[in-house]
């Protein structure tokens, strides 16, 4: 139901408020509270698709919908000319959302990366980041 997922997603902004550990960016979480209702956002489709075991490549992982296109055989940089564009209007994978706020400069989200994810362990993100 969206009202228990909005307060699900309140009580996480209260705790990254608080100094708790939450992974989200607050503009990914500010985004993600609209759930179900369309948000003007696009997935960061520009920046990353999903290659599979078999070389298989597609827009989005959890579009199975959408043309795949083989990379093995074309090579990734023919296959990601060729590959479509996604079908949705909106991304409500997290961690897509958060590439891309990233992406398109958001602070927020920027300075949470760049923080370890606030809280996290820092170990998670070793050699990820500059010391």
């Amino acid at each position: 139901a969206p009202a228990a997922y909005r307060a699900a997603i309140d009580q996480l902004i209260a705790w990254r408020r608080a100094g708790r550990p939450v992974g989200n960016s607050p503009g990914a979480l500010r985004y993600l509270r609209s759930w179900p209702d369309e948000a003007p956002q696009r997935c960061a489709w520009g920046l990353f698709c999903r290659i599979e075991e078999d070389g298989g490549l597609r827009t989005c992982g959890r579009d199975t919908q959408t043309e795949r296109i083989d990379a093995a055989t074309l090579g990734l940089a023919e296959a990601l000319r060729r590959r479509p564009a996604p079908r949705c209007t909106s991304c409500w994978t997290a961690a897509r959302v958060e590439l891309h706020l990233m992406a398109r400069g958001e602070p927020s989200a920027i300075l949470s990366y760049a923080r370890g994810q606030r809280g996290l362990p820092r170990r998670r993100f070793r050699g990820m980041l500059a010391p």
